[in-house]
């Protein structure tokens, strides 16, 4: 796994986190501002706890659909030039094997190689 894929995953963890908080925020911002009636302190306290939640619901979600759409697509951190520290090296699909540039078939695998 490259540091794009372990960097997506802690993304999307911190979203899915972001998401519960945010919810349970407006939850209770909700139900500050139904049981403060008559305490206006307690509207406002709501009505900021409230908002909070949202930001955090929305942040949340931007976060999670992000992480779903990040991909290293090319460079050294693509997934198909990753090999032992260069992106030079060249690797099978199948297995991963080291495989020599122009070579056809794989050493290891045996499997038909992309030209």
């Amino acid at each position: 796994m490259n540091i794009i894929e372990k960097r997506k995953g802690q993304l999307k963890g911190f979203g899915i986190i972001l998401l519960f908080i945010g919810v349970a925020a407006l939850v209770g911002g909700i139900l500050m501002i139904a049981l403060g009636s008559s305490n206006p302190w307690m509207i406002i306290g709501g009505i900021i706890v409230g908002v909070l939640g949202l930001a955090g619901v929305i942040v949340g979600i931007i976060f999670t659909w992000v992480s779903s759409a990040v991909k290293a697509t090319h460079g050294s951190i693509a997934e198909e030039n990753l090999a032992i520290g260069t992106v030079n090296i060249h690797k099978c699909e199948n297995c991963g094997a080291q495989v020599e540039e122009g070579v056809q078939i794989c050493k290891k695998c045996e499997e038909n190689l992309k030209p």
